[in-house]
């Protein structure tokens, strides 16, 4: 397992920079650019899922997940990642939700003014937040590469469409971005045990050891891991508390797109469905019945 070191992560960031156009944002290894917009409905998600509101694992990703499991309550988190670039990215988020205002922490990771998006004058604002290898290590790209910062992540310099699913999707489908949950996860983060794994989905068992979790969050980890992911998935079903909840499969806009035709998620939905997995539908943007995602859920019964 990794751990952060701000020089090593720093140089391999300005690799990462100075390469951007040529790097597969999709292809995620220990440094890949950092997934910073998730556009999955998570408060309906969260809220639908009845879970001991103990502890949590989930993958780390745009960080968004481990914010929702706190706000409905979770205060042992464990974050897991095999991105390092992706857990200095959490910290400046937790950093930023301690330090920021809400509009102004709006502004400083989704603005659509270049002036305030990643702005360094927020930076300034929310350093002292931060631990001390990743002080290190956003300190350092704001003095190296300020201009060029957001060619650090997967979406880079945000287009008009990219505004569009902040504003539909990415603001209302986030517990912590409603304005009654702001300053509530604000006193929350101050209460949480947080723990951080860099690791990649295959060796996190290794890891784990006797630990038990109320909810386990994998996303859509399915996508990049194929049939391997069958036998991890079920090993990490040991690590699932007594009435604990796995989220273990996850099919975006299932019948907009009819992607219950498409092999790969006949297979998925079949190997699931088989092992006891259940189907949650939420709405892919809020408020929008006709675009349906669905969540594939097991229990610990």
């Amino acid at each position: 397992m990794r751990e952060l070191n701000w020089q090593k992560d720093v140089s391999a960031s300005l690799e990462i920079l100075k390469n951007s156009s040529f790097i597969n944002p999709s292809l995620y290894q220990t440094y890949s650019k950092i997934y910073d917009i998730a556009d999955l409905n998570h408060k309906d998600l969260f809220l639908k899922l009845k879970t001991k509101q103990k502890r949590y694992l989930g993958v780390c990703g745009s960080t968004s997940p481990m914010l929702n499991a706190i706000c409905i309550g979770f205060k042992n988190v464990t974050v897991f990642d095999i991105n390092v670039l992706n857990i200095h990215y959490m910290f400046l988020h937790i950093a930023s939700l301690l330090s920021l205002s809400q509009k102004e922490y709006i502004d400083y990771f989704y603005s659509r003014d270049p002036e305030k998006r990643m702005a360094k004058y927020y930076f300034e604002k929310v350093k002292t937040e931060l631990p001390h290898e990743s002080f290190l290590y956003w300190k350092t790209l704001y003095e190296q590469c300020k201009d060029s910062l957001t060619n650090l992540f997967y979406y880079g310099t945000l287009q008009e469409e990219d505004y569009q699913i902040i504003e539909k999707v990415n603001l209302p489908a986030n517990l912590f971005l409603q304005n009654n949950q702001y300053s509530k996860l604000q006193e929350q983060l101050r209460k949480i045990h947080l723990n951080y794994l860099i690791t990649d989905f295959s060796s996190l068992p290794i890891y784990l050891k006797n630990q038990q979790y109320d909810f386990m969050y994998f996303c859509n980890m399915h996508n990049y891991l194929t049939d391997s992911y069958w036998d991890i998935l079920k090993e990490m079903e040991s690590f699932l508390a007594f009435h604990g909840v796995l989220q273990g499969g996850f099919i975006y806009w299932y019948e907009y797109e009819q992607r219950y035709e498409d092999k790969w998620y006949l297979y998925l939905l079949q190997q699931l469905i088989e092992n006891g997995y259940k189907k949650v539908f939420l709405q892919h943007v809020p408020g929008k019945e006709e675009l349906q995602d669905m969540a594939l859920v097991k229990v610990k019964e």
